[in-house]
């Protein structure tokens, strides 16, 4: 049996707040969370964060890289708690499933200027190439 452990912007008790009244959340299915990124300055970087449990064998990230400001930065936090020969699986939402449907892809250059410009929240210039200014 594996050993999981659990990140969250928030606790356990704050998503179930947040979905209390969410009739496609079971709140009770929530399991506890490990490591809560938010703290009284904001959210912090995750290899801050879970780095004394570190490193990690696999890493799974569900539904999260579509949030995140800096994906190259967050990619690099990744890196910092992972093993040596550890692996990142991603489980991404099917493009033709969502509103981004008619949107441009995503390119690695697409991401490059998020890093220079360091975003604290996603935004249309972090998955919309065309719309990022050259730096």
């Amino acid at each position: 049996m594996a050993d999981v452990q659990y990140v969250d912007v928030f606790s356990r008790d704050q998503l179930r707040a947040n979905y209390a009244n969410d009739q496609n959340v079971s709140a009770d299915r929530i399991p506890q969370i490990d490591f809560v990124l938010s703290g009284p300055d904001g959210v912090r970087p995750l290899s801050d964060v879970v780095r004394p449990a570190a490193p990690f064998e696999w890493v799974v990230a569900s539904h999260v890289v579509e949030h995140v400001p800096d994906v190259i930065a967050w990619l690099a936090q990744i890196a910092e708690i992972l093993d040596d020969d550890g692996r990142l699986l991603l489980v991404v939402p099917d493009r033709r499933f969502t509103f981004d449907i008619l949107c441009p892809s995503t390119t690695a250059g697409c991401l490059r200027p998020m890093t220079w410009e360091r975003p604290a929240r996603p935004s249309e210039l972090s998955t919309t190439c065309g719309a990022v200014p050259s730096p």
